[in-house]
């Protein structure tokens, strides 16, 4: 399962429609990838929403650390390698 910045959001706030979903495919899936990117979106779309940063802060560090995800960090070159070509002058 790819856990995007939206599906991580569900998970984490309690409060969210979908958050009982999320928890059951979370749960449920046999393999988990994320990378740095999702990272990057996830702690301020929780301040977007009015919700704790702290909380956001500590669930990113307890998904870095969760032994069941796999967690790709976005370097430069993998950046250039998916990123659209440079468009032409």
């Amino acid at each position: 399962m790819l856990l995007d910045t939206s599906g991580l959001f569900c998970y984490c706030d309690r409060g969210d429609a979908r958050h009982a979903d999320a928890m059951v495919y979370f749960d449920s899936a046999p393999f988990k990838l994320t990378h740095s990117y999702v990272l990057a979106e996830f702690v301020p779309l929780f301040q977007k929403r009015r919700l704790s940063r702290v909380e956001a802060l500590a669930f990113s560090w307890a998904l870095l650390s969760n032994p069941e995800v796999d967690f790709v960090w976005v370097d430069e070159k993998l950046h250039r390698a998916f990123a659209p070509a440079r468009p032409s002058r």
